[in-house]
């Protein structure tokens, strides 16, 4: 029997890139060039349980704080993982 059910879908990643033209590449010494923009952690876009005896859930991927003790406490005070946005931006020489 489960205590929990941790069923969740989450928009964990997306990128998109875009290649410069020749003639942009070429402002900087660059034969070609690109950009690319990449998202993560975006959202949680469904869960099937919301709370744990009472207490709401931040985010299903943290867990119970046991650290090899006989009792477990949940204390769940972090933060859910942090939305990032990278960009990247790439010449050939």
């Amino acid at each position: 029997m489960a205590l929990t059910k941790a069923g969740f879908l989450k928009l964990r990643t997306i990128s998109a890139n875009y290649d410069f033209p020749e003639r942009w590449a070429r402002w900087v010494g660059a034969s070609r060039g690109s950009i690319t923009l990449g998202m993560e952690n975006l959202a949680l876009l469904w869960r099937e349980q919301h709370d744990v005896f009472g207490v709401q859930w931040v985010d299903p991927e943290i867990s119970a704080n046991c650290g090899g003790a006989a009792s477990c406490g949940y204390i769940q005070e972090s933060l859910p993982q942090a939305m990032r946005v990278r960009t990247t931006v790439r010449f050939t020489f």
